[in-house]
């Protein structure tokens, strides 16, 4: 909630369907086929981090077309990019 009203106040999406497209993002990299391997059974920190970026990344990608103001928003503000990527991260565990 808190990473929804701090960026996307002029979004015209409702807070529903905002948090509906979260949780969709999140199920697709849950879902990728890196995700167990490369991230969540990933000891090395750095590693993580870097693997998560990289499925976030394809994701958003496959994902433009039915988020096109969401992947211009990550593909132009890097301080978006980062803290959506966090909150994925914290969300997911």
């Amino acid at each position: 909630q808190s990473f929804n009203e701090r960026w996307f106040q002029g979004w015209e999406a409702t807070p529903e369907e905002q948090r509906v497209k979260f949780l969709s993002i999140m199920q697709t990299i849950q879902e990728h086929p890196d995700f167990e391997t490369k991230y969540r059974n990933n000891q090395d920190a750095d590693n993580r981090s870097l693997a998560f970026e990289k499925i976030f990344e394809e994701v958003m990608l496959k994902r433009r077309r039915q988020d096109m103001e969401l992947y211009r928003l990550i593909a132009s503000d890097s301080a978006f990019k980062s803290s959506m990527q966090q909150n994925m991260r914290n969300a997911i565990g």
